[in-house]
């Protein structure tokens, strides 16, 4: 709130990318030590993630990625979410390979 410029904009995308790259790198990989690090972000905050991955994965063990706004490729209408759902009471520990 109190820095300079227009509140809530910024010169460019990336601008969000290097600055969690300066976090990453400044703050939680020396505090990680030897722990695995991941990245998480939802709504907006997974597209600054996928950028971020994209660019800078050195260090990371992966991402969690929620509220993307992207479609998924197997939501394919009523009957198959009629299929997931009961096989996912059926059998609630069975991996899809």
């Amino acid at each position: 709130g109190r820095s300079q410029g227009l509140q809530g904009h910024v010169d460019s995308f990336h601008d969000y990318v290097i600055d969690v790259h300066s976090f990453f790198t400044q703050v939680v990989l020396p505090a990680a030590g030897n722990l695995p690090v991941f990245v998480l972000g939802h709504s907006m905050g997974s597209i600054i993630a996928m950028n971020y991955v994209t660019e800078y994965s050195e260090g990371l063990k992966g991402y969690i990625l929620s509220g993307t706004g992207a479609a998924s490729p197997i939501s394919g209408g009523k009957v198959l979410q009629g299929i997931t759902a009961f096989l996912s009471r059926m059998a609630p520990r069975a991996r899809i390979k």
